[in-house]
């Protein structure tokens, strides 16, 4: 799932439908997901992605998916992940036959706890539930 915030609040797109998105407005092969990234360099007007299997591949735009340790927001110079000191669980639920819900997202918050329900559209939810785990003393 990805959050996007725009002017009149918060948009839920669904991750696959943004990938295939993408993919299908691009040409054939373009896109090359599950590779790491060892590097990236400055070429002209392009940017060279070394690839952890040794493929060098040349790019005009890059979409950084690539978790905590980013090689692409390194690259961009954004400052590493830090700890919130949080878990989180999280998921995204489709309702064959509607689930009735308002367009408005719910969001809860208790000492240590926050939960969520976003309706996405009126099939799709996304929830999530984020605690602070007790710390040992």
């Amino acid at each position: 799932m990805v959050i996007c915030r725009g002017n009149s609040g918060l948009y839920m797109v669904n991750r696959k439908t943004l990938l295939e998105t993408l993919e299908n407005e691009l040409p054939g092969g373009t896109i090359k997901n599950s590779s790491k990234v060892d590097d990236i360099q400055d070429s002209d007007f392009q940017k060279s992605l070394h690839l952890a299997d040794g493929t060098i591949l040349k790019s005009k735009a890059l979409i950084g998916c690539d978790g905590v340790n980013s090689v692409a927001a390194e690259y961009l110079g954004l400052s590493k992940a830090s700890s919130a000191g949080r878990s989180t669980v999280r998921s995204f639920v489709k309702f064959k036959n509607g689930h009735g819900l308002e367009p408005n997202a719910m969001l809860f918050f208790g000492k240590d706890v926050r939960f969520g329900v976003i309706p996405c559209d009126d099939h799709n939810i996304f929830w999530f539930f984020s605690f602070r785990p007790p710390q040992d003393k």
